[in-house]
Order: C-alpha cells, then sequence, then structure tokens
C-alpha cells in the first residue's frame, strides 16, 4: 500500500557454463523499439550436482514458496532449473533497459564504459527506454590480499570465461505474464569470478570442477537470502565490494 515491495537475493557459486555479457561490440538495429526489452546481460550457472548447489536450489524453492503467498493459489507459475550435461543449471539475466512507464524514482544512469565502450547501447536510449541503476550489474573479481583474506574488486566484465568457478547475487521478483499469471524471475546484480583454473576445458574435464565448487563453499558457509525494503518497484543493488 506504501509502494514498497520486498526482493529477496541469493548468492550463488558456480561453474559459468553459458553467457551473454558484456562489453556490446557489435551494432544493434531495431525495426520495432519495443524489442529493447529483450537486451539482457545473462549467465547460467551449474553445480554439477554438488550438494552445496543442491542447497542453493532449495533456497530459491523456498524463496518461490514464500513469493508465492502474496498471490492467489495457483497463480504464480512453478519454478524449475534448466540444464546442462544432465546437471540443474541456474538461468539468471539482467536488462539493459527499463520503459520509462515504470521509473518510478529511480534516476537514469550512463552506461559503464566496460559495458558499452562504443556507445551502441547509449544511442538506444530514447524518451521510453533508458538505462537505470535497477539495470546495472556489478562485475568483480576475488583476489587475495596480502594478510590472506579474499576481497572483491571490480573488474571488466570481459575477463568471464566458460568454466570460470562464479558468484552470482541473485535477486528475485515476480512479474506479471499473460491469464492473470505471474512467474518467478532471477534478476543478475553481480557477477565475481572466483577461479579461472579450468575455463576453456574438454566437457570430461569440467566434472572434476565438483570438487572445487565444494571447497569455494568456504567463501560462503551457505546460500544468504533476506527479505529487503525498497522505496519502488525497481531497486538499485550493494556493490560488490565486500
Amino acid at each position: 500500500e506504501d509502494g514498497s515491495y520486498e526482493e529477496f537475493n541469493l548468492r550463488a557459486v558456480g561453474m559459468l557454463c553459458a553467457k551473454d555479457l558484456p562489453p556490446q561490440l557489435e551494432p544493434i538495429n531495431f525495426k520495432h523499439a519495443y524489442k529493447k526489452q529483450f537486451l539482457t546481460q545473462s549467465v547460467k550457472i551449474s553445480g554439477l550436482s554438488s550438494e552445496p548447489f543442491q542447497r542453493i536450489l532449495q533456497g530459491i524453492a523456498v524463496i518461490h514458496q514464500h513469493m508465492s503467498r502474496s498471490f492467489k493459489d495457483g497463480t504464480m507459475q512453478d519454478w524449475t532449473p534448466s540444464e546442462f550435461q544432465g546437471h540443474p543449471t541456474i538461468d539468471v539475466a539482467s536488462r539493459y533497459f527499463t520503459p520509462t512507464r515504470d521509473l518510478g524514482i529511480l534516476l537514469r544512469v550512463p552506461f559503464d564504459s566496460r559495458v558499452d565502450p562504443k556507445k551502441i547501447l547509449t544511442r538506444l536510449v530514447d524518451d521510453k527506454w533508458v538505462h537505470t541503476p535497477d539495470n546495472v550489474v556489478e562485475y568483480c573479481q576475488v583476489i587475495r590480499n596480502e594478510d590472506g583474506k579474499l576481497k572483491y574488486v571490480n573488474c571488466d566484465p570481459a575477463v568471464f570465461r566458460i568454466g570460470d568457478i562464479v558468484e552470482a547475487d541473485i535477486g528475485f521478483i515476480v512479474i506479471p505474464i499473460a491469464s492473470n499469471q505471474v512467474r518467478l524471475s532471477l534478476m543478475l546484480r553481480s557477477l565475481s569470478l572466483l577461479d579461472t583454473t579450468y575455463s576453456d576445458v574438454s566437457i570430461l574435464i569440467m566434472y572434476e570442477l565438483i570438487s572445487i565448487l565444494t571447497s569455494t563453499e568456504c567463501i560462503h558457509p551457505a546460500p544468504s537470502y533476506a527479505g529487503r525494503q525498497t522505496a519502488s518497484p525497481n531497486q538499485t543493488h550493494q556493490s560488490c565490494g565486500r
């Protein structure tokens, strides 16, 4: 009633098995402006059926159940993970643009030069489609500082490769679809590079990642998810810096 809403967030560690990430280097030509809503930065993450990743999937199921209680029974569609080589995966994406009719109180922001170095996306901004803080994805890399502690630092999104071990900060929102139905949408808030050892390796070698996925859990002992209150249906997110 007060215009606020609740967004749940969860951090997921897994192997990057598919991606569509910046920088945007190729020209984009649209005959219809509404297609701008389909421009996204997205990733597919798998834990190769490891136990820590199964707990992440359980966390998503809990979030789905909680959020579904805000709607009439049967209104919210079920959420199921996709698959990679027979293993469950999480698909996460963030749109580059927000329609101005949904802006609320959010400010417009310029594209990061590492995301849009040729101003291709910038030229698509108009009076109906803009780039807002809610469309920004933070890209980070984990390094070990002098005292041996892990530290998150901002990085160029071009560094990510298939096979990398990454941590995704995922926001959960509910969006309307046809026939008075709604569905759970997984929004990419930040993506952090944890380990590059297995990048660009063969499918057979990728199965060895189960052990490193388990050991990486020490960075975040368990998937954390909590509700957050915001002032509008478009929420900014925290930087990768911890």
